[in-house]
Parts: structure tokens; sequence; C-alpha cells
């Protein structure tokens, strides 16, 4: 996929396929090009057999505006824990 950057045409979204233990789902994700990791939503997470809540190491993420506590997994099990995350799930919407 390329797309060209244009700083005033705003969000670059991607549609995606998100894949897990228990499913697969498509979804619209905003592509940001000065992130080092990737997050989702809990609820998109729990759609395909990830459990956040079983989580039991958290990475700090911090926005343009917040710092938020996610739980971290590899991507992979769901449930085991990373030190360099890639994945997160966020606490906020």
């Amino acid at each position: 996929m390329r797309q060209a950057f244009d700083a005033k045409a705003g969000l670059i979204l991607v549609e995606a396929e998100v894949s897990g233990p228990t499913g697969k789902v498509d979804a619209t994700l905003v592509l940001d090009t000065g992130a080092t990791s990737t997050s989702l939503n809990r609820n998109l997470l729990r759609s395909v057999g990830y459990d956040p809540d079983a989580a039991t190491e958290f990475v700090r993420m911090t926005t343009g505006t917040t710092v938020r506590v996610g739980s971290a997994t590899d991507g992979h099990s769901g449930q085991r824990p990373r030190q360099a995350c890639h994945r997160a799930a966020c606490a906020g919407p």
C-alpha cells in the first residue's frame, strides 16, 4: 500500500483485518506515522479472542495530550507480556 503524505489532508485511515485466537474482524485504523508501537481498542481485542484484563505487564503510552497505561501483549498468545511491546490495549476509547 502507498499513501502520499499530506499534512493538510487529516488522518490517514487504513482498512485492516485484525485476527486472533477466536476469529477475525475488519477494522478501520488510524495510521500514526510517528508511532513506535500499535494500540488497539480493548473491545476489538476481545472480539478476536484476546483478554487485555489478563495482562500482567503494562506500558505507558504518550499521546499528544495525555499519558495512558495499557496492557502489554506480544500479539501472538494475547496473554504473554513482552518487554518491547508492539501491541497495547489502551484503557481509553
